[in-house]
């Protein structure tokens, strides 16, 4: 399967400070398909009266929050490096910067390098929060001077599907007593993480010459069931065919301290009499998707 890769977009602001509330605009780190945390930078300018300004008061309004509100990403995510130490913001309480930790560029202006980092933990979605910087003179006095500034990125969704090393093949060949079925004992699993909801659908090649003689019999798969994660939609469906079929509908699985699942399964064929002995070996295939 093909997924979308990372997308990190670093803009770089230039923001003055006027005796005036500068226009609304906004910080934005950008785009993140965290499978991995990913950290991006960015950098804002500042030109500063020097004669008159020591420190800056720097603080979020509030936590950053989806479009929807629902969800919600801590504010000491953003973080300011000074020449010092790297500082974790923090909503509605300020830190203060002295202007001497802050570096410059070739031109006088002073840089905030902020940084953010996104976890796998984080669901999809746009999030914003205000960024606040307010100066003050060298008295320790509110100057004239507030900078407002919307600060927002976006977490896309994300899935991965893999094989469980060891746990690859599947092999069916035990027999029930009294009985026409043949089946396998142990079986196999594969490993899926998500930040969405997903759905997992599987077939088999019907025109793999190896599988031909099994194209009429009733081979089935049996997934473990995982009520926490995933619901099993089709235990004993068919499988030779185009089109694959739906097996198995789930939630995001990395919620709290999770990343991977597992889904074991086995297989079986109902009436394996009319099957000509010997070793038949074919791959299965497993598609994983948004749900």
């Amino acid at each position: 399967m093909k997924f979308i890769s990372s997308v990190i977009i670093v803009f770089i602001i230039l923001v003055l400070f006027t005796e005036k509330v500068e226009a609304n605009l906004s910080l934005d780190f950008g785009e993140f398909t965290p499978k991995t945390n990913i950290t991006s930078n960015l950098l804002c300018r500042l030109s500063i009266d020097e004669e008159n300004i020591r420190l800056l008061e720097i603080y979020l309004e509030d936590k950053f929050y989806r479009t929807d509100r629902i969800e919600s990403i801590s504010a000491n995510r953003l973080k300011l490096k000074t020449k010092n130490q790297r500082v974790s913001l923090r909503s509605k309480k300020a830190i203060k910067v002295d202007l001497n930790d802050l570096p410059k560029d070739g031109l006088g202006s002073f840089i905030l390098p902020l940084s953010f980092t996104a976890l796998n933990t984080d669901l999809p979605g746009r999030y914003k929060a205000r960024l606040i910087i307010k100066a003050l003179d060298i008295k320790g006095r509110d100057y004239p001077t507030i900078i407002e500034r919307e600060v927002e990125f976006k977490i896309n969704p994300w899935l991965r599907i893999t094989k469980v090393e060891g746990r690859d093949k599947v092999i069916i060949d035990r027999v029930k007593i009294d009985s026409k079925k043949i089946y396998s004992v142990g079986g196999a699993s594969i490993k899926i993480a998500s930040n969405v909801p997903w759905k997992l659908c599987a077939n088999i090649n019907p025109k793999l010459v190896e599988a031909k003689s099994l194209t009429n019999r009733s081979l089935k798969i049996q997934v473990m069931p995982n009520s926490d994660h995933y619901s099993i939609i089709n235990n004993d469906g068919t499988f030779f065919k185009k089109n694959p079929t739906l097996i198995v509908i789930g939630t995001e699985t990395v919620r709290g301290d999770g990343y991977w699942i597992n889904m074991p399964f086995s297989m079986s064929i109902e009436n394996f009499t009319k099957i000509k002995a010997g070793n038949i070996s074919f791959p299965i295939n497993f598609y994983l998707s948004f749900n």
